[in-house]
């Protein structure tokens, strides 16, 4: 049987008659106090009714220092009241860093234009068997309707495909190489809030048509893919080439995005240099690139083909042509005792303070490991 949990919305209980009401004015945000938003991992959905301006405005559910949300935008059409229900499993991630359900102790609602509303009726709903994440059953039937679709199911990892010709065990093996040796690397990571997941498509029509697709379901837009690999809600996806068979780097590039979104909660789609850096280097461990130091050596001596470090660690997303620099500085990190000490600092958020120290470091790395013999 379905329980419904009651919440206490601006110090009032929702269970009296009379709706909450609120003034407020455009950009504002709200926190509403509830006693059960602790134990959203128990949760499915969240619903209410409100009446108001017609417009938009966002339910968020932030974790302790706000710095990591949920969130979905709530569309009023007219100024008739409205039942609202938001699917937990079907909300954007936001933030400095990627959010854990089972990290928030926030909730509330960020008006984007001001006006009067009127809530009642807050409900949290538990249902046995469904969680705020994802299930794979369930993103299975979204991503591949109607067809046959192979799995891998693990703690740290869920593999999804509709193509007959991919080598799953083959490709499991890589993954899962690829999660021991990161492990390795990064002892401090913790385990996942839920398995990392990868979505390899039959056919590169059905991969591009994806993203839009699953946007609808969070109540957003997104363009067809026009790369061979992307990464979006923590959810990896490529699509399958002959050419290149099981092992497609990109498969792995793609992978790590998600492991580390969901293990060192890495924004998986910011592109900045952790995430391209971690993917980039463990790309390179187990797909060497050919000329690859002739890319590192260029680099290092032409200015032209390399950005500052202050610039590139700066959070902002990297073209393709600086990830060389991205992977290099992650290797260093993670092969120099100076950098592994403070590597664990670095995926918490904080910054560099010696970047004149870094960059002499960061060269004398790279001309050592990619000199003119290697």
């Amino acid at each position: 049987m379905t329980r419904l949990l009651p919440v206490l919305c601006l110090a009032l209980t929702v269970a009296h008659a009379e709706p909450l009401e609120m003034l407020v004015g455009s950009n504002e945000f709200r926190h509403l106090r509830t006693r059960a938003v602790t134990n959203l991992v128990a949760c499915e959905s969240l619903s209410f009714r409100v009446r108001g301006k017609p417009g938009a405005f966002e339910v968020q559910f932030l974790e302790a220092d706000g710095r990591a949300k949920f969130w979905r935008r709530v569309d009023l059409a007219s100024t008739n009241e409205t039942a609202v229900t938001i699917p937990l499993r079907f909300m954007r991630r936001d933030g400095l860093r990627s959010p854990r359900w089972d990290n928030i102790r926030h909730f509330g609602l960020f008006f984007r234009n001001s006006g009067t509303f009127f809530f009642d009726d807050f409900m949290f709903r538990r249902n046995t068997g469904t969680k705020p994440e994802l299930g794979a059953d369930e993103l299975a039937a979204i991503a591949f309707p109607g067809a046959t679709v192979r799995s891998v199911k693990k703690p740290e990892m869920t593999l999804l495909t509709d193509s007959t010709e991919l080598e799953l065990p083959k490709l499991e093996a890589e993954l899962h190489r690829f999660i021991e040796q990161a492990r390795r690397d990064m002892s401090f990571l913790s385990r996942p809030s839920a398995p990392a997941v990868l979505l390899v498509f039959a056919k590169k029509s059905d991969y591009e048509q994806f993203a839009p697709r699953f946007a609808k379901l969070l109540n957003s837009t997104a363009t067809p893919s026009v790369n061979d690999g992307y990464t979006v809600e923590a959810i990896s996806t490529s699509y399958w080439d002959p050419a290149q068979g099981t092992l497609r780097p990109v498969y792995l590039h793609e992978f790590t995005h998600s492991w580390f979104e969901r293990v060192a909660v890495l924004p998986g789609n910011g592109g900045g240099w952790l995430q391209e850096g971690l993917a980039g280097h463990y790309q390179l461990l187990f797909h060497p690139q050919e000329n690859f130091g002739e890319l590192v050596r260029k680099g290092i001596e032409d200015p032209e083909y390399r950005w500052p470090l202050r610039e590139l660690c700066s959070g902002e997303r990297l073209p393709v042509s600086r990830y060389w620099q991205a992977a290099t500085l992650m290797r260093m990190m993670l092969t120099a005792p100076k950098y592994r000490e403070q590597l664990r600092s670095f995926l918490a958020g904080s910054q560099p303070t010696d970047w004149d120290g870094l960059a002499y470091d960061w060269i004398a790395f790279c001309r050592e490991t990619y000199g003119a013999d290697k």
